[in-house]
């Protein structure tokens, strides 16, 4: 019902058309044939080498550090628009991917059509880039620079200014459309839980989120805090007996933990968009103000902790589906350092969209908090330190729920055993033993 918003060339002529439906099967078609046409490598060090033999395949130039303050100093003006523009496809970016999972929540829109959800992210990226280019066309702004110094000085003007636009592109998209068969929201009312806050009567940490969340009037605030992985997902529907796709509730999660992203990055620069650039150097933040790439990962870094001190990972271990479901997490998918902090960077992306959903003064005022204490911190093994105990925390916590899983395992299968052979019990033991062995052991590496 959206908009294909893809541009062709027919002849010389550029041609635009508007059916949104059939941009959603181009893309997932697209992203189908990528997934037959290629292994998908998981490693985030490999992805970026492949990344920079792109970037450099196409001649695209990556600013340092040094090549852009070098731009501050000598042409401020151009810095400026540098960094609002950056701001602006963030905000543009961020109200698409939000209008995508809300079309896909009410069950309007198929996006991602049974897609892996491998690739969930692209797909989204080729509606926001698709978007972009419609919106570019039909406002009254020159450049996502404009966009960028509107949000900075308004966030509430130019959101209302975007929302009005991406309404009339649908307009114009669905206007010449059939009618629909309606149908009915995906039912995510799993159960009325909130993910309450844990920190009523602690001092202030500047690393904690200290917000709470309910999924009374927005079911899918639940997954804000659940592990993205599919042995997870698919355990979790199946202890409540859900009839849902694994696949289709992981494309859902991926796309909130962009849209978390995204919304981070834009309160983080526009705390930022008045500073000196100079004063974010060696911070976890200088790669937002100067939009430059994050090569030593330490936003990423950041995130783990943040999630991690704010307890993301406990916020539902009271809720006996969940704890028995993640107790089922593969330890090969937490043997190491950067996987674990994958997993905590995802969540803390999720949770914290969700939180700007829903009261965006509290994060901009949580943010601002954080980039100052940040600035004024000289302890330059301060994150190293917190980064190696919250991955501790991480191991010893699913250890735990592995070992808790393992007991009740022994108990319920203890009557059984009575009936079984001599060889039976001895290998059902060994089977136990083993496998508490593998979750201890994660939790010492």
């Amino acid at each position: 019902m959206l908009s294909k918003l893809i541009r062709k060339n027919h002849g010389g002529k550029l041609r635009y058309s508007y059916n949104l439906g059939q941009l959603s099967r181009n893309i997932s078609q697209n992203a189908s044939m990528g997934e037959n046409e290629m292994l998908l490598d998981s490693s985030v060090n490999t992805m970026k080498k492949i990344l920079t033999i792109l970037h450099n395949a196409h001649g695209t130039r990556v600013d340092s550090r040094e090549s852009v303050l070098d731009v501050y100093e000598t042409d401020r003006s151009k810095f400026d628009d540098r960094f609002y523009e950056s701001l602006g496809n963030d905000v543009l970016g961020l109200r698409t991917v939000e209008m995508l999972i809300g079309l896909q929540l009410r069950n309007e829109i198929d996006v991602f059509k049974d897609s892996s959800p491998n690739h969930t992210r692209a797909i989204l990226q080729r509606y926001i880039s698709a978007f972009k280019d419609q919106y570019m066309r039909e406002s009254s702004f020159v450049s996502m620079a404009s966009l960028g110094r509107l949000f900075h000085e308004s966030p509430q003007r130019a959101n209302t200014a975007l929302n009005n636009s991406i309404k009339r592109i649908v307009l114009n998209a669905t206007k010449d459309s059939p009618p629909r068969r309606k149908t009915s929201p995906l039912n995510l009312s799993f159960c009325r839980v909130n993910l309450y806050n844990p920190f009523r009567s602690c001092p202030v940490d500047p690393f904690s989120l200290r917000k709470g969340l309910s999924t009374k009037k927005h079911p899918s605030n639940l997954f804000s805090a659940m592990i993205n992985d599919p042995v997870v997902i698919r355990e979790f529907l199946r202890d409540l007996k859900k009839n849902l796709k694994p696949g289709a509730l992981q494309n859902i999660m991926t796309a909130q933990s962009l849209s978390g992203e995204l919304a981070f990055r834009i309160v983080v620069k526009r705390c930022l968009a008045d500073t000196d650039p100079c004063a974010a150097l060696d911070t976890p933040f200088e790669f937002y103000r100067l939009d430059i790439p994050d090569e030593l990962s330490k936003v990423k870094k950041l995130k783990a902790i943040i999630a991690s001190k704010s307890m993301l990972l406990k916020r539902l271990d009271w809720f006996p589906p969940y704890r028995r479901s993640i107790a089922k997490l593969p330890q090969e998918k937490f043997d190491s350092n950067e996987k674990v902090i994958i997993f905590m960077e995802d969540l803390f992306d999720r949770f914290f969209g969700s939180c700007y959903r829903q009261d965006p003064k509290y994060c901009q005022n949580w943010i601002k908090d954080l980039v100052e204490f940040q600035s004024q911190c000289d302890d330059d093994t301060l994150l190293d330190r917190l980064l190696q105990d919250s991955v501790k925390d991480f191991r010893s916590m699913f250890s735990g729920l592995s070992f808790n899983a393992f007991g009740a395992r022994w108990a319920g299968n203890a009557y059984l055993n009575k009936t079984k052979s001599p060889n039976d019990r001895v290998n059902a033991t060994r089977q136990l033993l083993k496998d508490a062995r593998s979750g201890l052991s994660a939790s010492n590496l």
